[in-house]
């Protein structure tokens, strides 16, 4: 009597290196807000003249193709990320504004209800420069410039986890493009196969 054993196939990616989901100069992005809500006036920008949703402006990829041009002081907006942002070593997000001029913000967090403040400082030149329509006016256009966030800067512990983020004018010089989370993209475990009585097949 012969017996064949046939074990059906199953493959198991493991060990591969992740990629950034996009580069924007010397800042590697990894995940992008979910979701957006705020107040920041009328003058939406887009690289195209189409108009775009404060929802749109600054959720999602790519992170600075559009935004806002010339908000108020005191208009803000708020970026969910889902996942939530992990604190880890060093810079966790990173914040863009259209450099027509400088724009200064006021950062706070949902891990304490939006209590504890910070101004971003560090900004730099990304390199990266697009023509933006605002507001169906337009293209203008401007050089994108970028500050890393370190969520410790928040007063959030190492290890603990942001969802919201919210950003505040403080000048009317805000041209803000929208916040991205440094690193590498979050991946949301799936379920592993694994063998059963199902894939083995014994023949006789």
């Amino acid at each position: 009597m012969r017996r064949v054993l046939i074990v059906l196939g199953v493959v198991l990616l493991v060990g591969l290196p992740l990629a950034a989901q996009e580069t924007i100069g010397p800042f590697d992005i990894g995940q992008a807000p979910a979701s957006a809500t705020g107040s920041v006036g009328i003058y939406w920008g887009n690289i195209v003249n189409v108009p775009v949703s404060i929802n749109d402006a600054f959720s999602g990829f790519s992170i600075i193709d559009d935004g806002w041009i010339n908000i108020s002081v005191g208009d803000f907006y708020e970026v969910t990320f889902s996942p939530p942002i992990v604190n880890g070593v060093g810079p966790d997000v990173v914040i863009f504004d259209a450099h027509y001029d400088f724009g200064d913000y006021t950062l706070r967090t949902s891990y304490d209800g939006f209590s504890a403040t910070w101004i971003p400082a560090g900004w730099v030149d990304t390199g990266e420069t697009r023509l933006y329509y605002y507001g169906g006016f337009g293209p203008a256009s401007a050089d994108v410039w970028g500050a890393p966030v370190d969520l410790s800067s928040l007063g959030v512990p190492a290890g603990a986890t942001v969802a919201s983020i919210r950003a505040t004018a403080n000048n009317a010089a805000c041209d803000p493009l929208g916040i991205g989370a440094l690193g590498e993209p979050v991946v949301v475990a799936a379920e592993v196969p694994t063998l059963s009585s199902v894939g083995l097949i014994a023949l006789t």
